[in-house]
């Protein structure tokens, strides 16, 4: 009888041996997967910053070329900067017409969903 439990002692400690290793491996295989998930993620996030920084580049360059181009616009005293896609105009302007003509044209530049006016009268 001894050499009888000796033996299930043996396959019952294989079997969860093999239990142990088969359990830990689907831990170490889920793990993985799930920092693969998580790191892919990151990726796509900074793709997408990296996409909007270049989508709010291009709209400052065609609302700076398109305030340049505008005949009633002194553009030189206005600043431009973009960010997800909001334009905001700041520095100086002439008039208070010149400063709505300036957001007007802000606005009809293609990607602008809206336009922040700070911009000031000047008072020479």
């Amino acid at each position: 009888m001894t050499m009888t439990r000796l033996k299930i002692s043996k396959t019952l400690l294989a079997v969860m041996l093999t239990s142990a290793v088969a359990t830990g491996s689907a831990y170490a295989e889920n793990n993985a997967q799930t920092t693969n998930e998580s790191a892919g993620q990151k990726v796509d996030s900074s793709m997408n910053k990296v996409g909007n920084f270049m989508d709010d580049s291009a709209i400052t360059a065609k609302v700076k070329a398109a305030l340049v181009d505008h005949d009633n616009i002194k553009s030189t005293d206005i600043s431009v900067k973009t960010d997800q896609k909001v334009v905001t105009l700041s520095g100086f302007v002439e008039s208070q017409a010149q400063a709505e003509e300036a957001v007007k044209v802000a606005k009809g530049v293609e990607g602008v969903t809206s336009v922040s006016d700070k911009l000031h009268v000047s008072r020479r």
